[in-house]
């Protein structure tokens, strides 16, 4: 266990490969720094004044409990004696860390997130390498099985839908998975599926899990 007073890294995951990328970083900078790691996700609805349908929010509980599990799992095999705890906030992604921040040492995200009070690392060069990792351990076995299919790597350091909407415009097709985050209005699709579906210069496949 950590020693009392030493606050732990905190790392907000919300099941986009910029997150992952960021707690793999997150893992080995709680190590450097002899501190545990907290993963943290919020599943609430971000307006506060409006409370969602109770079998939602069990939804959405159950996936941010998957969510976390997943995340575990990665950690603990990319970073091993890592001490990890986790923690699933009914709140909205805003509220949620500006609540848990209060209590980290640093609080890591993959991409910025409105005010957080605190000490906040949004990192670059540094999540790139995780990135990169993560992409690696994500392909891992793929090109094996399909040699004849020409693979680039690339880790972008922006926004998923912007950078997205500027490959489509050279792409004969963009396959994109979805998470169906963000309130009601992101019950089917994501942010990031939605945007190509309307704005994308190719035809867009959206991919869903046999259990979404």
């Amino acid at each position: 266990m950590s020693a009392p007073g030493n606050a732990p890294v905190v790392v907000a995951v919300d099941g986009s490969e910029t997150a992952a990328a960021a707690a793999l970083w997150a893992g080995e900078e709680a190590v450097r720094r002899h501190a545990a790691l907290l993963v943290f996700t919020a599943y609430g609805y971000e307006d506060e004044a409006i409370r969602p349908p109770s079998d939602w929010l069990a939804v959405k509980e159950a996936e941010a409990g998957r969510l976390l599990r997943q995340t575990r799992a990665t950690l603990e095999s990319a970073v091993p004696g890592l001490e990890i705890a986790t923690e699933a906030g009914d709140r909205g992604p805003v509220p949620g860390l500006l609540e848990v921040s209060e209590r980290a040492r640093i609080l890591v995200t993959g991409e910025p997130v409105g005010a957080i009070a605190g000490n906040v690392a949004f990192q670059g060069e540094g999540l790139q390498d995780a990135g990169r990792r993560l992409l690696a351990q994500r392909l891992a076995g793929w090109q094996e099985k399909y040699p004849e299919v020409r693979v680039e790597r690339r880790v972008e350091h922006d926004r998923p839908r912007d950078r997205l909407l500027d490959l489509s415009r050279e792409a004969q097709l963009v396959v994109v998975g979805s998470r169906g985050r963000g309130g009601f209005a992101g019950l089917v699709l994501g942010s990031t599926s939605q945007a190509l579906l309307h704005h994308a210069g190719c035809p867009v496949m959206v991919v869903r899990t046999e259990n979404a």
